[in-house]
């Protein structure tokens, strides 16, 4: 096994990923076998790990290489490596704390506190969700086009018993918050780079974004409940500012009986980590919002705020419920008790 142990293009979050193949893009007048076309190599020669499957003869003839190194004949050449990361990355940020959900405790006594997954559960402070809503809004975009009138941003807004603050939690793009250099709108200091919550962002979590996949945000807020939270939507709101066309929905009492912040930060996790994915139309911020504001509201009939939205919405605050590795685990034991064939 061959392992990049560096930083990878200024990423600290990409840092030990194995090589998994190491290519060169073919000059003419090379042309591609048939097998080759079927086999997705049109563009690109596989140079490491050599195919057993050809002949050692054919292998030699295009220069695949016992061990990934730099082909003597680089000139005018490009070269292609794909790496991948350990098998945790696929379900968090760190292998001993899963889940593509973070939560900044911004409002501490002492001092600010950071925590993603599951050891997120175990360390944030303890409060009861008295209210929920939900907002929409489109963001600030001088000439808007089209499509920029019909994108609303949802996000859900809860209340605590303690009043000292609030919590915005959104769902988007996974890594974004550390791909935009935590830049969130619900801080005053968004535009006043590196922002308090950058700082204190774990290296692990700076990454590229990936827009087929989400991840849930935690912000506790100055705010204290929905009516300082729209003086501070209005501050902002504006072609060249962060808002435009602010709605307010639905609020409603938190009326589930475990409703601590603890309770919730394991609900997040248990959501995500069922289903990560992303998508425009079926699986978004205003989808996630719907389910959760009906989640913890008690309340059928809580739908996505824009109608685009709402013709292929399902459901699925019974995501919140369930451990997701419980799943997985009777999945792996029914493929055990298979008989071979």
């Amino acid at each position: 096994r061959y392992i990049f142990s560096g930083v990878l293009n200024g990423w600290p979050g990409l840092t030990c990923l194995e090589l998994v193949r190491l290519e060169r893009r073919r000059i003419a007048p090379e042309f591609a076998s048939p097998k080759e076309i079927m086999s997705g190599q049109l563009h690109w020669i596989r140079l490491w790990p050599p195919d057993s499957t050809e002949p050692e003869r054919r292998r030699k003839s295009i220069h695949q290489l016992m061990e990934p190194c730099m082909p003597e004949d680089t000139n005018n050449s490009i070269l292609r490596a794909t790496l991948q990361g350990p098998q945790w990355s696929g379900v968090g940020w760190s292998g001993d704390s899963p889940g593509f959900v973070f939560w900044y405790e911004s409002l501490l006594e002492d001092q600010p506190r950071f925590s993603y997954g599951t050891n997120m559960i175990h360390t944030v402070e303890e409060a009861i969700c008295t209210n929920v809503h939900m907002i929409s809004h489109r963001y600030a975009v001088v000439n808007e086009k089209p499509k920029d009138k019909l994108t609303y941003h949802s996000l859900a807004l809860l209340e605590w018993d303690h009043g000292r603050y609030a919590t915005v939690v959104e769902s988007a793009y996974l890594n974004g918050m550390g791909g935009y250099e935590g830049k969130a709108n619900w801080f005053d200091d968004k535009d006043e780079p590196p922002t308090a919550l950058y700082k204190i962002l774990p290296p692990e979590m700076i990454l590229p974004w990936r827009s087929n996949s989400m991840e849930v945000r935690c912000y506790d807020v100055p705010s204290r409940n929905l009516e300082e939270f729209k003086e501070f939507m209005e501050k902002f709101t504006g072609p060249t500012k962060r808002f435009l066309d602010p709605r307010f929905t639905f609020s409603h009492s938190a009326r589930l009986t475990y409703r601590a912040k603890s309770n919730v930060a394991q609900y997040l996790v248990n959501y995500c980590a069922r289903d990560w994915s992303y998508s425009e139309l079926k699986r978004n911020c205003q989808t996630f919002t719907a389910d959760l504001v009906g989640f913890l509201a008690g309340k059928k009939g809580v739908a996505p705020f824009h109608p685009v939205n709402r013709v292929e919405y399902k459901n699925r605050s019974h995501l919140f419920l369930y451990d997701s590795g419980m799943y997985n685990l009777n999945k792996i034991r029914r493929r055990q008790s298979r008989k071979p064939r």
